[in-house]
């Protein structure tokens, strides 16, 4: 919003005030109206000060203040201060002529006058090379001669503004010799100080101190002593130290109040105390100038606009406006008039004098459609209020008024149409919370990254790190359950405003994404993630779920020893739930098995089995592996009924389709070796319904089946078995065996109906 002062006139290069008076008008105004006041040099001392004699009539080409005892240049001896300028190309330095010998008095005179009217046009290398030729003069002595090495001084510091530094030696030799001319001179005053301007601008500032501190205990009445605590100020501003600098102009105020500096000191200082958030101190200080100089706000209007944001901001609401409302009339169309209505409407709108305030934005789009000032009054009617520094607790109750407003559609086309204006980065960042309040998480989290990469600099950026940072928050719950983990991952792992607030994710947050990195086939990264959780402290909910992913990561890379060491840890450590016990027994038993430690996991399977308040598939489970433990001891009596059971309990939980498959095929067994063909049968049927000709256990259980018919003399059913499999399992090993079974079968059978047929007779 806020806008840079621009300089102008004199201000255009000169930040020091004219020789023995104040600086120019515009000089201490060049600040941005958001950072204070920023310095065109730092305090020089004479870059832009007209030397000698003509320190108004020179101002316009912007030379920095030199010291000078009297207010004026060095002036020749008072029967000649007068004098006409030389002879227009001097009988002795000018060109065409032949060096007639030593000059009189007098032609010195007119010498150092020819040099001092170089100084006003200035022309500072002119003046030099006459000054120099002066001072080689025998008749020059006495006080015309100290008059013209202060004039050279200046002369130097003038012709070597732009580069101090590499002709130091020879500007602060200058300054010594115009002081041992006459340490009692009343110009030695002058030459401290510039010599205190010339280290400090060179950035020799113990030096310059050394040299200002001479001036505060010897001349500290000087006129020119005001120049101290000016130039500190201004130095200290051009290195940004605003808090150093309000201290000296503070200082030039107080000691030197009748200065010709007091009055843009002043308002200089109080920009800076803006600027330094010192809105009480600063309105002291416009209250003081407008009190002190009440017609100031004419030569400088800018006062005017200074003097409305300080009374703003310390609620002085009437004052603030009836100063903005005198800046706005002075020139309705000065640069910063767009921006000044709009402090004017808020002021209404805080007035709670909402109907104006309106009047005031709709005038201020209509005039000013394209400016900064425009677009905050586009915001403010969208928002119908002042939200320039939102919060989503702020925002909310916004965004849930009439949908007529359309705020989003606002900040979109200052993002859009002005993405070079100062208000896009804001527009972009309220864009972002009109999206999280319309719960578009992921378009919320878009807008943040957008924002991070056009404005990676602004002062909104952690701001927008945390919006950016509560999407993906409030998206992780719903991306991981639709199962979109890597899309978590890829958040979590690239976006800026994750990664910088990943030490601030919670436990539910932190759990998600570790089972994410496990979706996505990064298990160690997984571990790693739930580590906290893990550890000798239990945390409530979220340790059992680390307990859940850590086993599942385990089993799956069968890591054995690994189970049995978290089983133990977490017993011993933690207080387990029911169903966490019997999952870690359940574990533990696989992880004994798995270890050839059989005998050891199997109280351990028949305990969990038992436990009619275990999880339902845990338990399953187990009875599943005792049936197999039946099995391998040919038990066949337990192997039928734990076959059953596991079946049963498998179906129930939609186990896994390999372990109800091998129950059907144990129940098959028990009963077949148990000579229970009927029942074999019965559970041949029933793997029939429940496992598919796609199985590749799908054959040959149909031609155990078909056997068990044959040995029950269930001809029939055993070649319709057969056939089946003929037809379902073509060009298979066991369609050739049914095949030959069924062929074999015919061959006997008519074999035995020749047999027993009787033979024709003859």
């Amino acid at each position: 919003m806020q806008k840079v002062y621009a300089p102008s006139g004199a201000a255009a290069n000169a930040t020091m005030p004219q020789v023995g008076g104040a600086p120019p008008a515009g000089a201490a105004h060049a600040a941005a109206e958001g950072q204070g006041p920023v310095p065109g040099h730092v305090a020089n001392a004479t870059a832009h000060a007209a030397p000698a004699a003509a320190a108004n009539a020179t101002a316009h080409a912007a030379p920095a203040p030199t010291a000078n005892a009297t207010g004026h240049a060095p002036a020749p001896a008072s029967e000649t201060s007068h004098a006409a300028p030389a002879k227009a190309s001097g009988e002795h330095g000018g060109k065409g002529k032949e060096a007639k010998g030593p000059l009189t008095l007098q032609e010195v005179k007119d010498e150092i006058s020819t040099a001092q009217s170089n100084m006003v046009a200035g022309k500072w290398d002119d003046a030099v090379k006459t000054l120099e030729s002066a001072l080689r003069e025998p008749a020059l002595k006495g006080e015309p001669r100290e008059e013209a090495l202060y004039a050279l001084a200046d002369a130097y510091m003038q012709a070597n503004r732009d580069n101090l530094a590499p002709n130091f030696d020879k500007i602060a030799g200058a300054q010594q010799a115009a002081m041992n001319a006459n340490q009692k001179s009343r110009h030695v005053p002058r030459a401290l100080i510039n010599l205190g301007l010339l280290n400090l601008k060179v950035g020799n500032l113990p030096e310059a101190k050394a040299y200002f501190n001479i001036i505060k205990r010897k001349y500290a009445h000087d006129q020119n002593a005001s120049l101290i605590p000016y130039s500190l100020g201004e130095y200290y501003r051009g290195k940004g130290n605003f808090k150093a600098a309000a201290e000296q102009y503070q200082s030039l105020i107080q000691n030197y109040p009748d200065s010709r500096m007091a009055k843009d000191t002043a308002f200089i200082l109080a920009q800076v105390l803006r600027r330094l958030g010192s809105f009480d101190k600063a309105f002291q200080i416009v209250d003081y100038l407008d009190k002190r100089w009440p017609l100031f706000y004419m030569e400088n209007p800018d006062f005017l606009r200074l003097s409305a944001e300080v009374e703003e901001k310390v609620g002085k609401l009437d004052q603030a406006k009836d100063h903005y409302w005198t800046f706005y009339n002075l020139n309705p169309k000065n640069e910063f008039a767009d921006v000044t209505l709009v402090r004017i409407g808020d002021i209404y709108l805080r007035e709670d004098k909402r109907p104006a305030a309106r009047e005031i934005y709709q005038k201020v789009v209509h005039d000013f459609p394209d400016s900064d000032g425009g677009q905050v009054a586009r915001m403010r009617l969208a928002e119908e209020g002042i939200y320039d520094d939102p919060t989503m607790s702020e925002m909310g109750p916004v965004f849930d008024k009439p949908a007529s407003l359309k705020p989003n559609e606002t900040y979109s086309l200052i993002v859009n149409k002005y993405p070079q204006s100062p208000l896009a980065p804001l527009a972009l960042i309220k864009l972002g919370m009109w999206q999280f309040h319309s719960k578009a998480y992921m378009d919320t989290m878009n807008t943040v990254s957008t924002f991070l990469q056009k404005y990676p600099k602004s002062t909104l950026t952690d701001k927008a790190n945390d919006l950016g940072f509560q999407a993906f928050l409030q998206a992780l719950p719903g991306l991981v359950q639709d199962g979109n983990y890597a899309r978590v991952m890829q958040l979590y792992d690239e976006a800026p405003f994750i990664k910088a607030n990943q030490n601030k994710l919670g436990d539910g947050a932190q759990m998600a994404v570790a089972v994410s990195a496990w979706k996505r086939g990064q298990p160690d990264r997984a571990l790693k993630l739930a580590g906290r959780f893990l550890g000798k402290k239990q945390v409530p909910k979220y340790s059992e779920m680390a307990l859940d992913l850590a086993m599942n990561v385990f089993m799956e890379g069968k890591q054995w020893k690994r189970i049995s060491d978290l089983a133990t840890r977490a017993n011993k450590a933690w207080k387990l739930s029911p169903r966490q016990k019997a999952q870690f027994e359940n574990a533990r038993a696989m992880a004994l098995e798995n270890q050839g430690e059989v005998e050891k996991s199997l109280p351990l399977w028949t305990r969990i089995a038992s436990d009619t308040k275990a999880e339902p598939a845990t338990r399953a489970h187990a009875t599943y592996m005792l049936a197999k433990d039946a099995a391998r001891r040919q038990d066949m009596f337990r192997l039928f009924a734990l076959s059953q059971e596991a079946l049963t309990q498998l179906l129930a939980t939609k186990g896994d389709k390999e372990k109800i498959k091998d129950c059907l095929l144990m129940a098959i067994n028990a009963t077949e070796r148990s000579g229970r063909f009927s029942e074999a049968l019965k559970w041949g049927n029933e793997f029939d319904r429940i496992i598919p000709p796609a199985d590749p256990d799908w054959a040959p259980v149909r031609l155990r089946l078909a056997e068990i018919y044959r040995r029950g003399n269930q001809t029939a059913e055993w070649k319709s078995l057969l056939a089946d499999v003929v037809k379902k399992k073509p060009n298979t090993v066991y369609a050739r065996m049914a095949q030959q079974s069924l062929e074999s079968n015919a061959l006997d059978q008519r074999l035995q109906n020749y047999l027993t047929k009787p033979p024709p007779q003859p």
